[in-house]
């Protein structure tokens, strides 16, 4: 707002009135006098004085450089001495928000989707601003979910800066991490989850990346606008082989009154009796459930396929020996 720099240690007492006089000609639509001003904001004494003038004056232009502009008015017209002055709502504040019925569902659908992962908190609070504006809340059979393991912002703030971003990576069917350097295009959902596509610099060609198998912290390398993002995005990129490599089909053994969180997800009911139901699913990067579904042991059982029962046994033995 004010260009000169306060020395070390001092306060910047214009910058203070500057603010002073904003909030106060914006708190009232019917405006304020000089000597409303002069009685309000400390610092500008006598409001019939030149002094008070020329600070007066200097703070309005300081203020027009901030995109902050005061409106001078009459309030009586039969009086030509008495002005006044506000803020115009319409000239220094946005317009209210609305959306479309169509954009508010996508909005309270995207921050179901986002519930689970590190940008939780951010997708709360969009979900509050949202019923605030009278957004109905998602039926809980149209709820969606993308269930994430990183931070979408850090990603995104290394896409817009154009710096190549650096993870371990573990490969379908493969159980170790490889070092990944990707000069990242952007971002895609394909049936709840999230991939990063751009350059892989280690296979020299385009890649894409499930987000779940992303076994690191995303670091970003390199300097800023180190490359170009191609003028027609390849969002396709995300080809069905890459969706399917990430899932598997799995049965389960789920004994009554357990396993609630499977049972919610689409599945197929192979059988069913007093003591429990089996049923089939298909699991969106399996790797990644192992640990959910080795901590509702033994009330939910692995039935097939049997790599999916070795690896939550190797899981449940490595717990019993940090024992």
């Amino acid at each position: 707002m004010n260009s000169r720099k306060p020395q070390k240690g001092v306060r910047d007492k214009s910058a203070e009135r500057q603010v002073g006089l904003a909030t106060l000609l914006q708190s009232s639509r019917f405006g304020f006098t000089k000597q409303d001003i002069a009685q309000r904001i400390p610092g500008y004494g006598d409001p019939q004085s030149d002094a008070f003038n020329r600070m007066f004056e200097r703070d309005k232009v300081e203020l027009l450089a901030a995109g902050i502009e005061i409106e001078v008015f009459q309030p009586d017209p039969f009086d030509q001495n008495e002005f006044k002055y506000r803020l115009s709502k319409n000239r220094n504040f946005l317009p209210e928000l609305s959306f479309t019925s169509e954009e508010a569902r996508y909005l309270a659908l995207a921050t179901e989707a986002w519930r689970s992962s590190p940008n939780q908190e951010d997708a709360r609070d969009l979900r509050h601003k949202l019923e605030a504006i009278g957004v109905d809340v998602v039926p809980q059979e149209s709820r969606i979910d993308v269930n994430l393991s990183i931070n979408i912002s850090d990603v995104a703030k290394a896409i817009k800066q154009r710096r190549r971003i650096k993870f371990s990576y573990q490969k379908p069917g493969s159980d170790v991490s490889e070092e990944r350097e990707v000069a990242a295009w952007g971002m895609a959902v394909r049936k709840g989850n999230l991939y990063i596509y751009g350059w892989d610099k280690q296979r020299d060609s385009q890649r894409a990346f499930n987000a779940r198998r992303i076994t690191s912290e995303i670091s970003q390398v390199g300097a800023a606008q180190s490359y170009e993002i191609p003028e027609h995005e390849p969002l396709m990129m995300v080809t069905p082989q890459d969706q399917a490599a990430a899932t598997i089909e799995v049965e389960l053994d789920i004994a009554l009154n357990h396993g609630h969180y499977w049972l919610r997800l689409p599945h197929e009911v192979v059988s069913s009796s007093d003591a429990g139901v089996r049923i089939k699913l298909h699991l969106a990067d399996y790797p990644q459930m192992i640990h959910r579904l080795a901590a509702d042991a033994p009330g939910v059982a692995v039935v097939a396929p049997a790599v999916i029962r070795a690896r939550i046994t190797t899981h449940l033995e490595a717990a019993a020996h940090a024992f």
